[in-house]
């Protein structure tokens, strides 16, 4: 992690410095004094891309991210519990109307499936479509908690200009910012000339990038907690937080790994942990 911010700077160092001698990217331009420039600023991105993917790899680790390469299992569901949650499924489908997939004839368990991920697949080009839940929760809530986590999913996929709004609305600053600075190099395009405008990309294009990196996360975050907000508007909230904390105490790994965030980890990962996830209904009750 430490080499890959000490290359990020370096590169953005050997940019500016670039940029205030008069290069603009094109090669013909380069003379003697450039070339150390771009020397460093190779050194810098290659620290960039070696070491920035082992610490991606190490970042998802720290987050509680499954990053074995071993391929999903998937187990047929088979049991009368299986069936109920079928029928279930096809009943809230129908009732909410979820035109844009195809009638579902199959259950499936993952070993890879995360609680809270929405489990509507497609089997292929003009097939039904499946059903995919996590294995962890398998025999271990019951069906009216089924439905109760069925109708929660098939929530989202009901609310797609919900999520756009939601999102637009908590990214409006970040979006702000961007067409400020789109206009500003623009504006020093035309007035004072393109080594003008490079200079100011070359300043303020990776701190830009660096703020929306470190506000990303949180802000995503937001916007998953106010769907769940919405959703338990349109639902039972006690049910669903009840569905909750019933899956929380379930102490299943793939969750309880994700409370052991902290640090940068914790601020930066945009999904939820299931408590924030409870927390947040019982603050907006």
């Amino acid at each position: 992690m430490v080499a890959t911010i000490v290359g990020f700077g370096i590169t953005w160092a050997s940019g500016i410095y670039l940029a205030l001698i008069g290069f603009t990217g094109n090669p013909s331009d380069c003379k003697s004094s450039c070339w150390v420039g771009a020397a460093v600023d190779l050194v810098g991105g290659f620290l960039v891309l070696v070491c920035g993917y082992r610490a991606f790899f190490g970042f998802l680790a720290a987050a509680g991210v499954n990053t074995s390469k071993r391929h999903e299992q998937l187990e047929p569901g088979s049991t009368q519990e299986d069936s109920q949650i079928l029928e279930a499924a096809r009943e809230l489908m129908s009732k909410r109307q979820i035109r844009r997939w195809r009638p579902v004839d199959m259950l499936e368990w993952s070993d890879r499936q995360n609680w809270y991920v929405h489990p509507l697949r497609r089997a292929g080009l003009r097939k039904p479509s499946k059903l995919v839940l996590s294995a962890g929760l398998r025999s271990r809530i019951n069906i009216e908690d089924w439905r109760t986590l069925l109708n929660y999913y098939l929530h989202h996929y009901r609310m797609p200009r919900k999520g756009r709004y939601l999102a637009f609305s908590i990214l409006s600053e970040e979006l702000l910012l961007l067409a400020v600075l789109a206009a500003v190099e623009t504006s020093l395009s035309f007035t004072l000339g393109r080594y003008a405008s490079f200079l100011f990309n070359e300043t303020f294009g990776p701190l830009f990038a660096l703020v929306v990196l470190i506000r990303l996360g949180p802000k995503v975050r937001r916007i998953y907690l106010r769907l769940d907000t919405v959703i338990a508007e349109s639902l039972d909230k006690d049910r669903l937080l009840a569905c909750f904390e019933k899956i929380d105490g379930l102490h299943l790994p793939e969750i309880e790994s994700t409370k052991k965030r902290e640090g940068w980890v914790a601020r930066l990962w945009p999904m939820p942990t299931i408590t924030q996830r409870i927390e947040n209904l019982k603050n907006n009750g």
